[in-house]
């Protein structure tokens, strides 16, 4: 077996935050991930909450700029997209009902068509590297 002690590497981890599309829709969204969603997040989720913000790794710093990630989605595939989040898993597991019946009434509100709309994920990346040993 061979060591990798000592040898140069890079690391970089990523996260994207809550999906944005316009201040109504986002509202709506938020709130009820903080008030429907809370509790039935995994504890490794503080790590999304915080970007990273409290993470230290082992590694010189890299300096990463700000991007997003883009979508174009009509309102219902954007509501099948929050189908997808684990709290919303849980959330039906622990109560037997859709958490999606709490939100999508405000969704329906605001974005009562289903033209797309774009969609964008803002991304914090946390990178760093270790130079080579000195010979």
């Amino acid at each position: 077996m061979t060591s990798t002690r000592g040898m140069p590497a890079s690391l970089a981890v990523w996260t994207y935050d809550l999906a944005l599309v316009d201040a109504e829709v986002d509202r709506a969204v938020h709130d009820w991930y903080r008030a429907t969603l809370a509790d039935f997040w995994p504890p490794e989720r503080v790590h999304v909450e915080t970007r990273y913000r409290d993470t230290e790794i082992p590694y010189a710093p890299i300096p990463a700029p700000s991007f997003d990630m883009r979508a174009c989605w009509t309102r219902s595939r954007f509501v099948a997209y929050l189908h997808t989040w684990s709290a919303v898993t849980a959330y039906q597991r622990a109560t037997g009902r859709d958490a999606l019946e709490a939100v999508t009434p405000g969704i329906d509100s605001v974005w009562n068509d289903d033209r797309p709309r774009d969609v964008r994920w803002p991304l914090k990346v946390l990178a760093g590297s270790r130079p080579l040993p000195a010979i």
